[in-house]
């Protein structure tokens, strides 16, 4: 896979990111500091996608990173993917699949099973980093944000008026 092409500011704000808050909370929270970053995807001259807006993607400037997995000193990784646990939409979707007895799809385990997974360290270490980063992007995205963005974390610099939007 190619290197991942982002322009100068975002490659500067995603090092200060990761010096002083994902090192740290892989340390903290995963017990190893984290050796490599899997990116999904930098510059690609683009629409914005799962919007009704047509504008230019912040990947169209080199002004956006999606990450999708992290990779620790002692070999873990950790990828959005398997590593959230269950979204707010999976919730709801257990909560009807439980309602509704023929309910075709969805997770059938027990949400006693899915608050599980989002106690495991993989998944509050992906959390904890997915709420650092607000304080340092434009827009964070995550799993939580919509199926688009349930297997990969998304940050870019796009100037805002009322400060960072995440979800």
């Amino acid at each position: 896979m190619p290197p991942t092409v982002v322009n100068c500011r975002i490659a500067a704000t995603l090092h200060d990111w990761i010096e002083t808050k994902l090192q740290a909370n892989a340390r903290e929270i995963v017990g190893s500091p984290i050796s490599r970053i899997i990116t999904a995807s930098g510059y690609a001259c683009r629409q914005r996608v799962g919007t009704s807006n047509t504008g230019r993607s912040e990947h169209s400037f080199a002004n956006a990173i999606d990450i999708s997995a992290f990779i620790t000193t002692d070999g873990r990784t950790i990828d959005v993917l398997t590593g959230w646990g269950p979204t707010g939409r999976d919730r709801r979707a257990q909560a009807l699949s439980r309602e509704r007895k023929n309910h075709a799809g969805g997770d059938a385990r027990s949400i006693r099973d899915l608050e599980a997974d989002v106690r495991a360290p993989e998944a509050i270490f992906l959390r904890q980093i997915h709420g650092s980063a607000c304080g340092a992007f434009g827009t964070v995205l995550g799993p939580e944000a919509n199926e688009a963005h349930r297997n990969h974390l998304h940050f870019d610099l796009a100037p805002r008026r009322r400060g960072a939007f995440c979800e």
